[in-house]
């Protein structure tokens, strides 16, 4: 238990593991206080320091990806605002992420730009049962998740919005295309094409993301319960530029100066 205080170097999200009695390393625990269970429970005991470590990071990705896949099939089982506060924050986030691709999408498949706009104010009443529920009693976790979703709808009712007014009618139109999308794909073996699970986490739903003609595997990398910044097309055009950048082998640094047009809006304002 000595690496306890190390952890956050190695890991930059964790800040704790949850020990139990019998020293065996049940959960991971975020900065935020947030508790996410292992899927496999593992025992360091006999094992040198750097062994038991790299299980730990396995076991964070492996139960990274089983909340975030919970998450995803639980969402059309009970009302948003319920599912909202069911899962880590990471998971909620993602599967929020997920399902908006697929119901814009399902509406250009269905309606074409009718759909869009039908779905244009399906969003505006979710940003409104949201923002409802930050007038209710909620703990610190239940805010920062809230107030992360919100960032996040806003930024999905926008793109909704601009596709209204660029007419989009086909998850084709560029328009469309060269927003960030979230997808699920059953993976055997050692990967599907593009999609390749990190080393060591065994087959199944893997989740991946795409811009234009970039995409890559979601990593499951915890990331903790944090708060984030507003999105402008500004960041909108940072993401295709590195994701483009990546797909050609090639890297990019988004740091910048301070003050360069990212601002962290209170959501009373």
């Amino acid at each position: 238990q000595a690496v306890q205080d190390h952890l956050t170097t190695c890991f930059e999200s964790i800040d704790k593991l949850q020990f139990e009695p019998d020293l065996t390393i049940s959960a991971m625990l975020s900065a935020e206080k947030e508790v996410v269970p292992f899927a496999r429970p593992i025992d360091p005991r006999g094992k040198p320091v750097e062994h038991w470590l790299s299980e730990v990071e396995r076991a964070m990705r492996e139960s990274v990806r089983a909340q975030i896949t919970a998450a995803i099939r639980d969402y059309p089982t009970r009302p948003r605002t319920e599912w909202v506060f069911k899962w880590p924050g990471q998971a909620v986030l993602t599967g929020s992420q997920y399902h908006w691709t697929m119901e814009v999408e399902a509406a250009l498949r269905s309606e074409g730009l009718a759909g869009v706009r039908a779905y244009y104010e399906k969003l505006v009443g979710q940003l409104r049962d949201l923002v409802s529920l930050l007038h209710q009693p909620l703990n610190e976790r239940q805010r920062l998740v809230m107030e992360a979703l919100i960032v996040l709808d806003v930024h999905a009712r926008d793109v909704v919005e601009r596709l209204v007014q660029e007419e989009c009618k086909s998850p084709s139109d560029f328009a469309w295309f060269c927003q960030m999308r979230y997808y699920m794909e059953e993976v055997t073996g050692n990967g599907n094409g593009q999609i390749q699970l990190p080393q060591g986490m065994s087959p199944g739903p893997a989740l991946y993301v795409q811009m234009v003609q970039s995409r890559f595997p979601y990593s499951y990398e915890y990331l903790g319960n944090t708060s984030r910044l507003v999105i402008t097309p500004l960041t909108d055009r940072c993401y295709i530029t590195l994701m483009t950048a990546l797909q050609l082998h090639m890297g990019g640094s988004p740091q910048g100066p301070a003050g360069t047009g990212k601002v962290h809006l209170p959501l009373e304002r």
